[in-house]
């Protein structure tokens, strides 16, 4: 048994250094992204190609259905208990909900993008790269979903690779050899999410699903997947809102350059939440099994060693952020000195992310979507209200302040329910 656990923790151990080490190269390759993003479309495509990534990601969230975590939490649980069967077809069924939804969404953006182009952004340049993006959802959020369920199957550093890493770092090598559009450009960005995801299903079924067990033998049921999806559906599109919204914000009120000084400084600062964000993803199914077993012991050690991570892993960062961000953001070529103002105040909100970690993970994998829900409702409401009375007035400075304080609200607000409804009862 000994031996079993030794085995064990140095194979969870080998799992959360790949898990961290292909967040690492999708900070490098995001960060070369943006950057050569910014040096060689120049500033108008440049806020164009930004502009579409915000709409991919607002889009992609609502068609994968909320499905992201309550597909982690089930293969993760169900396989915890010997239910292989039930946690396979789990997965099934959401990929080919996901699939449907994703296709359906496509050809919606695709046939709205005169319209949004024009009467939303008031710029017509922007149809061709909007119908790019429609193509990019469907490839995405395939690799997306062999990421979540790779991630219940604790194949965390393959499931970040598929998911984060290796996209990013084909858009900037192609940036990198020669000159290419912002549609040229999504277009490849949809052939490198295709084949993440064929990558990503190859993986799954590589996977060993020996267990014979009934579902959930011996165990209280899970509250069926749909009915979490349905809860987290709002969680997984603020998270999207609290990236995407501003940014469309400042492309209806502002120029295509504060659209470049804020999406840089935001993309930038988010290489922090990325980190804290893998070590969640890292941590989440052994909540999960934690709380399946009612392993209070172990869910708590965790839940520590995934707080000593993040302060380890984020607060250099962050500082080396706030104290180097005039010659990273001039050598990436911001506008400037607005994209800078952007970074440090972004950082605020980092900073309450980085000091409270993975709380929003804690009440996902044990049952606790309803609170993320109502958290998330008020998320998008100071959200959309702050944007709408800052943005027109102060640009992308007013965009950094909405999304900073509710990067801090959704922190703060997570941590506290986790001690409430998690910690105390445990």
């Amino acid at each position: 048994m000994a031996g079993l656990t030794i085995e064990s923790g140095r194979r969870r151990a080998g799992q959360a250094a790949g898990a961290l080490g292909g967040r690492a190269l999708e900070a490098v390759g995001k960060f070369a992204l943006y950057a050569l993003a910014a040096r060689k479309l120049g500033a108008d495509d440049a806020g164009r190609f930004f502009l579409c990534l915000g709409a991919i990601h607002l889009i992609a969230t609502l068609a994968r259905l909320g499905l992201e975590r309550p597909l982690t939490r089930h293969v993760a649980a169900e396989r915890a208990v010997g239910a292989d069967a039930l946690a396979g077809r789990t997965a099934l069924g959401g990929a080919l909900a996901v699939l449907g939804s994703s296709v359906l969404a496509g050809i919606v953006l695709w046939s709205a993008a005169p319209v949004l182009a024009q009467a939303l952004f008031h710029q017509a340049a922007l149809t061709d790269p909007f119908r790019a993006a429609a193509v990019v959802l469907p490839a995405q959020n395939m690799a997306y979903v062999a990421g979540y369920v790779l991630i219940g199957l604790d194949r965390a550093a393959v499931a970040q690779m598929v998911m984060n890493a290796l996209a990013p770092c084909i858009l900037t090598v192609a940036l990198a050899l020669q000159p290419i559009s912002v549609t040229a450009l999504l277009l490849l960005y949809a052939a490198a999410f295709l084949t993440c995801a064929i990558l990503g299903g190859m993986a799954i079924t590589a996977e060993p699903w020996r267990g014979q067990a009934p579902a959930g033998s011996g165990h209280e049921p899970l509250d069926p997947l749909w009915r979490g999806a349905v809860t987290l559906l709002p969680v997984e599109l603020s998270q999207a809102a609290l990236l995407s919204l501003p940014v469309m914000l400042v492309g209806a009120f502002s120029t295509p350059v504060e659209v470049s000084a804020f999406s840089i400084a935001s993309r930038v600062s988010m290489l922090i939440a990325t980190v804290v964000i893998s070590i969640g993803a890292v941590a989440a199914p052994a909540f999960a099994r934690h709380h399946r077993l009612q392993a209070w012991d172990e869910l708590r050690a965790d839940n520590r060693r995934a707080l000593w991570a993040s302060l380890s892993l984020c607060l250099p960062a962050l500082f080396g952020m706030a104290v180097f961000a005039w010659p990273v953001l001039a050598a990436m070529r911001a506008p400037l000195p607005e994209a800078a103002q952007c970074l440090w105040v972004l950082l605020l909100g980092q900073f309450a992310f980085c000091i409270l970690p993975c709380q929003d993970t804690v009440l996902a994998m044990t049952g606790h979507a309803r609170v993320l829900r109502r958290l998330a409702i008020l998320q998008v409401c100071v959200c959309v209200g702050a944007s709408i009375l800052l943005i027109p007035r102060f640009g992308g400075l007013g965009a950094a302040v909405a999304s900073a304080g509710v990067w801090t609200l959704g922190a703060v607000g997570c941590a506290s329910a986790a001690r409430r409804l998690v910690w105390r009862l445990s």
